[in-house]
C-alpha cells in the first residue's frame, strides 16, 4: 500500500458514504468515499519525547448532512491553535474543528491519507 498524504480537496467530488466512529481527543478519523477511503491524521509537530504540544480532534458537527452528497466544496482554515475545515454539498455542510494545545513553540499538521 502507498500512503499518499492529501489536502481537503481531495475529497471535491465525491460522494461521501459513510465515516469511522469519532469523539473529542482522536488523532485519526476514517472517511469512506466512492473514490476510497482516507483517513485523517492530525500530528503533533516536534522533536518527539520533548513536544509538549496536543493536537486533535475537537468535534465534527453535521456529518450526518452531507453522508451520500458530493463535496461540491472545501474550506479549511487553520492557525497555530486551531483548524476549521467545511465540507460542503450543495444543499449541507459538515465542520470538522481541530484543536491545538501548545506554549507557542510547537506547531500541528493535519493531512488526510488514502488507504484505498
Amino acid at each position: 500500500m502507498n500512503e499518499k498524504l492529501l489536502g481537503f480537496d481531495v475529497l471535491k467530488g465525491s460522494v461521501i458514504l459513510s465515516v469511522g466512529s469519532h469523539a473529542q481527543g482522536d488523532k485519526t478519523w476514517i472517511i469512506h468515499t466512492n473514490n476510497g477511503t482516507y483517513e485523517l491524521w492530525i500530528d503533533d509537530d516536534g522533536c518527539g519525547g520533548c513536544n509538549d504540544s496536543y493536537a486533535f480532534l475537537e468535534s465534527v458537527d453535521g456529518i450526518e448532512n452531507i453522508i451520500g452528497k458530493t463535496i461540491t466544496n472545501v474550506d479549511d482554515k487553520s492557525n497555530s491553535y486551531s483548524a476549521t475545515i467545511k465540507l460542503m454539498s450543495d444543499e449541507a455542510y459538515c465542520t470538522i474543528k481541530i484543536i491545538h494545545e501548545q506554549n507557542g513553540y510547537y506547531g500541528f499538521s493535519y493531512q488526510l491519507i488514502k488507504l484505498t
